[in-house]
């Protein structure tokens, strides 16, 4: 639409103003055309980066923090307990061994 009210422009120019109206009006219509052409890597960029930052964010909340309670009432999933800390640590281990094992075995599927 842009494009086509420039060139309506332009061709009003030609009979008002002279050559130097004419060349300006040309110069525009093809810093737009640059303009345009531009615009498709711009977007596919944006949607790059977008995906990039979701992707970031869904990591940074897979991702648990284990901590000590502060104090006796701090009732927060992740706080754990001195008295906890050995079985967590024990069933933590035991876990990443499950997947691990998990993973590999997945790995010899898809090969």
């Amino acid at each position: 639409m842009l494009e086509v009210l420039l060139g309506v422009i332009k061709n009003y120019c030609k009979t008002r103003f002279g050559k130097d109206s004419v060349s300006a009006a040309t110069k525009h219509l093809h810093i737009f055309e640059g303009m345009r052409k531009e615009y498709g890597y711009a977007r596919s960029l944006a949607l790059a980066q977008a995906q990039y930052l979701r992707a970031h964010d869904e990591i940074k909340m897979a991702i648990s923090r284990l901590h000590l309670k502060a104090n006796e009432d701090d009732e927060s999933l992740d706080a754990l307990g001195e008295n906890e800390l050995n079985a967590s640590s024990s069933n933590f281990s035991q876990e990443k061994f499950m997947s691990l094992a998990l993973l590999t075995q997945i790995k010899g599927k898809l090969r």
